[in-house]
Parts: structure tokens; C-alpha cells; sequence
């Protein structure tokens, strides 16, 4: 069975915009651990356009989907 791959899009809601330049990090809970399958940083318009992981690679399961969003601000000079 085909899967969607996972993707995302961040919004920095506080100025009203995409959320660029951002860490991201996606990874698969396995039992009390977990595996780190892809990371990347968000474009200019807040997304990572090629997804996080390759389809081929995801399977039924609970996933964690990790943003840097301190460092984000940190640039922004934000609290």
C-alpha cells in the first residue's frame, strides 16, 4: 500500500508569515526510543518541499516531528 509521505509547513503566526530557515527533525518511536530518519531546514516560504524521509522508507507507525523553533526566534532576537 502507497503512503503519503510526511511533509510540513510552519507558520510564524506572531508576524505573519512563513517561518523560514528553521530546523526540523522527523523521527520514528520505536518502543522508548527514538530513530532519527531525515532533517532538514524550512524554505523561504516555511516547508521542506522534498518531505522529511524517502516514501519507500515510512511504514505504519508513530512518528515525532521535532522544530528548532528557539534558535528561529533567537535570530529574530525574540523571546
Amino acid at each position: 500500500m502507497k503512503r503519503d509521505p510526511i511533509t510540513t509547513h510552519v507558520l510564524d503566526t506572531s508576524r505573519g508569515q512563513p517561518a523560514s530557515d528553521i530546523p526540523v527533525s522527523l523521527s520514528r518511536c520505536a518502543g522508548e526510543f527514538l530513530e532519527v530518519l531525515g532533517s532538514g531546514h524550512t524554505d523561504d516560504d516555511g516547508r521542506i518541499m522534498n518531505g522529511l524521509v524517502a516514501e519507500a522508507g515510512l511504514e505504519v507507525g508513530v512518528y515525532e516531528i521535532r522544530f528548532d523553533v528557539a534558535g528561529y526566534f533567537k535570530q529574530l532576537s525574540q523571546t
